[in-house]
């Protein structure tokens, strides 16, 4: 059940308005436009400030004309709006057509139903106003989820090193069970573990000691001396990422959170301390959207659960992109749920499947639309991808290639450099 401090029921008003604008100049013209709209408010007056607001930034000021002014000519009650208890968000009565997002469409990526209903009119609580949700263009991603994915593209390209520290949400946030946290910092979570897990090709240290790595830290402070964390680390000599929680080596003021039942339960999930002093420690694989999005939500199950975090502390996401220059590096591993990943960042659609023999490379399939299927296989030298598409019955079937007359057309020798470098795309 979502929780909101913002008032449980608004009426929904018709506001007609004057929008004025002049020219500029002494002598310049007046104009105005008169506008009618439906706003929502606690009370006639906040509605119609609601529409006086969006006049002034929807009010036309090309070739020279400016905003002068808005007139509240008159306003209509129409309904009432109550908010819902399970998604907060408002809805009106059965025949107005305001929807919640209850009746909306699932996100593809986090799956909550979190994306407005094609067809439908909602309302949007920050404005003041309210959105028709076109039949066109239908979103498969909700905002959180696209704009955690921007937000790590941007921080992931810069050049290593770097360091980056953000705070997800601030102290004094009450967390009533693990699902609520995952609710409120699973998006930067995944897409942090996503890039954290990604090498692209190129020359690299062979000593595990001497290598580039990147680090990401869940952590919040339970006292001065005293915090808990999870935290993962990834090089590009390994195929797993090393995921790590607190100890009481480290961290003995965790002793009255980490008691002995909660310990087991870390070693139940596969957690194992090592040669001491040691975190609790675990190997995990990370190749996709879906790896990566079961990996954060068992990290954040394991700080409200074991952890014992409940929102009185800050919740900070670090990240350090480490770099470490060696002469005479060799080549980074490379292997087609690597490059998946990459595409995946990228928004294409595809997955990796096995060839029909048991001893054949797995092969990786890029899905542009419903349709249209290439697959790419690592070229005999090993240095390149060999990219087969179909000429026949591209719209029929699963897209898989089993059978030699499968691959029907050569496209191209791909180099790795090429696949990897900004704005190159299969």
């Amino acid at each position: 059940m979502a929780t909101t401090n913002g008032p449980e029921r608004l009426g929904a008003y018709q506001v007609s308005y004057v929008i004025w604008s002049r020219q500029d100049g002494e002598e310049g013209q007046r104009r105005r436009e008169l506008s009618e709209s439906c706003f929502g408010g606690t009370t006639p007056e906040a509605a119609a400030a609601h529409a006086a607001r969006w006049a002034k930034e929807s009010c036309r000021t090309a070739g020279g004309w400016r905003f002068d002014g808005v007139e509240i000519a008159a306003t209509r009650y129409v309904y009432t709006m109550g908010r819902c208890e399970q998604c907060a968000k408002f809805r009106g009565p059965k025949d107005s057509g305001i929807l919640c997002l209850c009746e909306g469409l699932r996100c593809k990526r986090c799956g909550r139903r979190n994306i407005w209903r094609p067809g439908s009119t909602y309302y949007d609580e920050e404005k003041g106003g309210f959105w028709h949700v076109s039949h066109v263009a239908v979103r498969s991603w909700c905002e959180a989820c696209v704009r955690a994915r921007e937000d790590a593209k941007k921080r992931f390209a810069r050049e290593r090193p770097w360091g980056d520290e953000c705070v997800l949400f601030g102290p004094g946030t009450s967390i009533t069970s693990a699902e609520e946290l995952r609710q409120l910092c699973a998006e930067p979570l995944i897409e942090a573990l996503l890039f954290l897990a990604v090498w692209a090709p190129g020359a690299y240290g062979t000593d595990p000691e001497r290598c580039d790595s990147t680090f990401v830290v869940l952590s919040f402070r339970v006292s001065e001396n005293t915090s808990a964390y999870v935290q993962f680390l990834s090089d590009p000599l390994h195929q797993t990422v090393l995921w790590e929680v607190s100890s009481l080596d480290y961290q003995p003021g965790l002793a009255d959170r980490l008691t002995p039942d909660r310990q087991a339960a870390l070693v139940a999930c596969g957690f194992e301390i090592g040669a001491r002093p040691s975190n609790y420690r675990r190997e995990v694989v990370i190749d996709s959207d879906a790896s990566a999005g079961e990996v954060a939500h068992e990290a954040l199950d394991i700080l409200f659960e074991v952890l014992g975090y409940r929102g009185e502390e800050a919740l900070v996401l670090h990240i350090e992109a480490e770099r470490v220059v060696e002469e005479g590096g060799a080549a980074g591993g490379f292997e087609p749920g690597r490059l998946a990943v990459l595409l995946r960042q990228e928004g294409y659609g595809l997955r990796v499947v096995r060839g029909a023999e048991p001893t054949e490379d797995r092969r990786l399939e890029v899905r542009f639309g419903d349709d249209v299927v290439l697959t790419v296989a690592s070229a005999a030298d090993g240095r390149r991808f060999k990219v087969f598409t179909r000429l026949g019955r591209l719209a029929r079937g699963d897209g898989r290639i089993t059978e030699a007359r499968d691959h029907l057309h050569l496209v191209a020798f791909v180099p790795h450099e090429r696949v990897l470098k900004g704005g190159s795309r299969l």
